[in-house]
């Protein structure tokens, strides 16, 4: 394992080359399982046993991928094939993979309504910029 990284790497001790990409000579990582709840396949590594929705053998470079931790906690991780490592890994699902549903929620939680003490109309402010606006902004 890779001591900052956290995932297997492998090393050649003949000639010191070392590299994330599995050996073919090891045999296959990932093997596909069937999902009976969700209705889809997945996939398990051997090595690590992390789980993933997306076929890996047919990962992109620069795509948003969704990921299980060994105790069922989703993630998500950006990967960059000439590196052959995940480029970013977060726990809140990326803007791109979001449904439209999603966006205007995300989007109303931002934001707190308040009432005037004056007149008693709503104002509304953003919590992430403290823009204030007297419109409803979702």
């Amino acid at each position: 394992m890779h001591p900052v990284l956290d995932r297997p790497y492998y090393s050649n001790v003949k000639t010191g080359e070392a590299t994330y990409k599995r050996p073919e000579s090891l045999g296959i990582e990932w093997k596909e399982y069937w999902d009976s709840e969700a209705h889809r396949s997945y996939w398990k590594s051997e090595v690590t046993n992390e789980i993933v929705y997306d076929n890996p053998y047919e990962i992109q470079e620069n795509q948003w991928y969704e990921a299980k931790t060994e105790t069922n906690e989703t993630y998500y991780y950006l990967w960059n094939e000439q590196r052959q490592v995940a480029e970013e890994i977060q726990w809140e699902k990326p803007n791109e993979l979001l449904t439209e549903e999603e966006k205007r929620v995300k989007e109303y939680r931002k934001w707190d309504e308040f009432w005037s003490t004056g007149d008693g109309a709503p104002y509304y402010l953003n919590k992430e910029t403290g823009e204030i606006t007297w419109k409803r902004p979702w």
